[in-house]
């Protein structure tokens, strides 16, 4: 039986997927792409898990594609290779965006190609400083792909978004904090600690609010005003029939922690 492609952790409510292919620092080969959506897949299912947080087996988060894989693959196979490990990726993008999961990525290296896109995908990204951001593919004279077409400009604006991927520059993570690319950048040793922390937080908070705002947030990129007001109004008026709701009028009047179970 082949070692693992992606390790999985399970704590507090808290799954851990690790990147885990050191020898091609982490490259997306079809097996480790249909591994992690597996693994996806399960943990969306699982009522016990809150928090989701990806990352790489060090020194890199994913070095993108597996070139030895795809040189191998012959002129005339190759676009149905292309088709196939995008149709897994996007699915494990559906279901990060679509999930009442939080997700958080853990960047603790250079992450390149379509790993590069499916982080964007994430709701929450951290990194550590020694990580870099990289599109790469137009420098291998492909066209990108992991949804960083869709993402990317929407993170960092359509004129930045161009250049990045024209270019295929690499962006360090000093940079991605500036521009919006990641939330917060950590000294590498203290990245995963940091990580948990807050996802430890998310995993306490009130998970059918947050599944409302993740709905929300999303459905604002293709909305009008009045129908993402709409959204609100009923979005509000739904959680406020819960009792989660119930339970955090009542953290709030006794002055203690809430403890919301969602329901």
């Amino acid at each position: 039986m082949s070692s693992p492609l992606v390790l999985t952790e399970t704590r507090d409510k808290i799954l851990t997927l690790t990147l885990h292919d050191p020898a091609t620092r982490n490259a997306f080969s079809l097996e480790m792409a249909q591994q992690l959506l597996r693994a996806v897949r399960k943990a969306d299912k699982d009522p016990n898990i809150r928090c989701i947080i990806l990352t790489g087996t060090d020194p890199a988060f994913s070095s993108g594609g597996n070139i030895k894989q795809m040189a191998a693959i012959k002129m005339g196979k190759r676009g149905r290779f292309f088709l196939k490990i995008s149709e897994i990726i996007y699915a494990i993008v559906k279901i990060f965006r679509q999930t009442h999961k939080i997700v958080i990525a853990a960047i603790n290296g250079p992450v390149s190609g379509i790993a590069f896109g499916l982080v964007l995908s994430t709701d929450i990204r951290f990194a550590s400083t020694p990580a870099t951001f990289h599109a790469g593919t137009t420098l291998l004279g492909l066209a990108p792909n992991g949804s960083a077409t869709y993402f990317l400009p929407r993170l960092v604006g359509m004129t930045r978004a161009i250049e990045i991927l024209l270019t295929g520059r690499k962006i360090p993570a000093k940079e991605a904090q500036a521009i919006g690319l990641i939330h917060q950048a950590f000294p590498h040793e203290k990245l995963l600690n940091e990580t948990l922390s807050f996802a430890q937080k998310m995993a306490q908070g009130a998970p059918l609010a947050q599944t409302k705002i993740k709905e929300l947030l999303l459905n604002s990129w293709n909305q009008n005003l009045k129908k993402q007001l709409e959204g609100e109004r009923r979005a509000i008026a739904w959680t406020s029939e819960t009792r989660d709701f119930d339970e955090g009028i009542s953290a709030f009047l006794d002055k203690r922690p809430p403890c919301f179970r969602g329901f």
